[in-house]
């Protein structure tokens, strides 16, 4: 008797998002997909239904439990125990060569997984459809049932109480490192608890690197430590991947080529000038292990600053982060959708080689000078963008799931002619913006796209300007990712100067009567026509001789893109294509 078994493990978002520097957040999700790894090499990858192991995993999987297993409680338990134990082995290596361990640590990683799974029977009795719902109520049921555990340190110490993780804001301090090294009075500090926290510095023996001031949980310090010779770049270099690509490509540069090294290895915001003072440039350096001298350091951010200017290159301040996960994913996976449902495990199986090949590529598409993946797990995506490749991107991703896993789908029909789409959540920050506050704002914008537009299949760009002003706009993808293109293009005419930017505020201020402070939904309604015709002359009057994109397409694409939206939806886009206007390059 076949036996499937739905296996997952967490927490998941609280611990990827609670991350200060971009290795934390890298970091947090290789854990989870190691983890999970784990657990599919034990069931068997030829056990496997969905998805299809690979590179990144999701936190959950749906297997055949192996046939030669006849207890399937005593599987289940030995699963179980197998990924909590490799979990064990990843914090006490990092923790390997320490004198001194802090009381509560192993206290802190044995509570911290939260692993749930079910198995169940096929029988004739029941359709795999059933079964598989079977397996989903289980697990709802286990997770509502929150098991609690006490912290018991020591005899007369009950819980945790002190100060708390810079990270994860939950657990106490159990190492940290001091502002001030040189006068450091270990009593005095706020870090300081009577369980004795470890003290941390650039010479720890698993080169862990805390930030001063800084003082982190177990949870959090295996995050920083992990695999600390595998760096993910800072929101700086990200902000700067496609102005030091085309720094680094010139030929005859090898001193150029060495100063973009140099700043680069030492920390990233040392390429901006603002960053460049010696107390503030020495404040940088405490966060690295490098033994370059502060003054050769500095040297060589001046030269790449005057070779990117020399170059007419501008030092983006601004990033991108990009999410986005699949519509209607438990519908589909549960065969809702299909027609015949009895095909579903073949869809199931087929379903997990479409987003395992699509992950698999667009890793490969975004890793260069457009951007860096965090974790492309098939419908789940997470990465950092270059602003100027963002809307690039946004398209070509967009295009590549459809060519990637709808096309190949089309054989299994749907009851209803639905495809197969995903949502996207975007944030633009600057990048001294904290991380955690970027990567939230990234996941609401995901939340709005799928909420504010009936159909799903859409993105939502969000914007924190360094003035700390936030802009949000939403718009389906279209066909083919028709909006994505139309927004571009009208970026792509304003940074050419084809139209002047005054259109947009005149039009606002025109229209601003209408929008009050109740919070009422302005739809266009019956002064649509009205509207065009005004927007029509502004944009007459803000166009150049001879634009590239003619007054008609732009009146036209805007016209597609305000649609039957409300007009305050209208105006915020209007409002993030500006800052597009300031901040793109001309080579978008």
């Amino acid at each position: 008797m076949r036996n499937l078994l739905l296996f997952t493990i967490g927490p998941v978002q609280s611990f990827i998002s609670q991350a200060r520097k971009t290795q934390d957040l890298y970091a947090g999700s290789k854990l989870l997909s190691v983890l999970i790894g784990e657990a599919i090499k034990f069931v068997g990858e030829e056990n496997m239904i969905f998805p299809k192991y690979g590179k990144a995993m999701p936190n959950r999987f749906l297997a055949e439990v192996p046939s030669n297993e006849n207890d399937l409680a005593q599987f289940g338990e030995k699963l179980e125990e197998k990924v909590r134990h490799e979990w064990k082995i990843i914090a006490n290596n990092l923790i390997s060569g320490m004198k001194k361990i802090p009381i509560g640590y192993h206290n802190q990683v044995d509570a911290f997984l939260e692993i749930y799974w079910s198995i169940e029977p096929v029988s004739e009795n029941s359709t795999y459809k059933e079964i598989i719902e079977k397996l989903e109520d289980n697990i709802a049921s286990l997770k509502n049932i929150r098991a609690f555990n006490q912290f018991t340190w020591e005899k007369d110490i009950i819980g945790e109480k002190g100060r708390k993780c810079s990270l994860d804001g939950q657990r106490n301090v159990l190492f940290y490192r001091p502002n001030n090294q040189n006068n450091f009075n270990i009593a005095a500090s706020p870090l300081y608890s009577s369980h004795e926290a470890v003290y941390v510095d650039n010479r720890f023996p698993n080169n862990v690197i805390l930030k001063p001031g800084e003082g982190l949980s177990a949870i959090s310090f295996i995050k920083r430590g992990y695999k600390n010779n595998v760096t993910f770049e800072s929101t700086a270099d990200i902000a700067l991947l496609d102005v030091l690509h085309n720094l680094s490509s010139l030929e005859n540069e090898t001193n150029l080529k060495y100063c973009i090294k140099t700043v680069r290895n030492t920390n990233a915001h040392l390429f901006y000038e603002e960053n460049c003072d010696p107390k503030v440039a020495k404040n940088l350096l405490a966060e690295t292990n490098t033994d370059k001298p502060l003054e050769e350091i500095l040297d060589c951010s001046k030269k790449v600053r005057e070779a990117a200017k020399k170059r007419g290159l501008k030092l983006s301040k601004y990033y991108a982060i990009l999410t986005f996960d699949g519509d209607n994913m438990g519908k589909w996976l549960s065969g809702d959708y299909l027609e015949n449902e009895s095909l579903l495990e073949d869809f199931q199986r087929n379903f997990a080689e479409c987003l395992s090949n699509f992950a698999n590529n667009s890793e490969k598409y975004l890793d260069n000078e457009m951007g860096r993946t965090v974790y492309a797990g098939g419908d789940d995506f997470l990465g950092f963008v270059n602003l100027n490749s963002l809307l690039t991107v946004i398209e070509d991703l967009r295009k590549l799931f459809n060519e990637l896993v709808n096309l190949p789908l089309k054989k299994f029909k749907n009851k209803y002619g639905e495809t197969i789409s995903f949502s996207a959540g975007i944030c633009v920050a600057h990048y001294k913006e904290p991380l955690s506050i970027v990567l939230q704002q990234a996941r609401l914008a995901q939340k709005i796209a799928k909420s504010k537009i009936k159909d799903k299949d859409s993105f939502s760009i969000s914007v924190i300007k360094g003035s700390g002003e936030s802009h949000t706009m939403v718009l389906p993808f279209g066909i083919n990712a028709i909006n994505v293109k139309y927004f571009r293009s009208i970026c792509v005419s304003l940074i050419q100067e084809d139209y002047s930017n005054k259109f947009i505020s005149s039009i606002r201020r025109e229209f601003d009567k209408l929008l009050d402070t109740s919070d009422t939904i302005v739809n266009l309604g019956d002064f649509e026509n009205i509207f065009m015709t005004e927007l029509g002359r502004l944009l007459k009057r803000s166009a150049a001789k001879e634009p590239k994109l003619s007054l008609d397409n732009m009146k036209s694409y805007l016209g597609e893109l305000v649609g039957d939206r409300p007009l305050q939806d209208f105006f915020q886009m209007l409002a993030i294509v500006d800052f597009f206007q300031r901040e793109l390059s001309l080579e978008l």
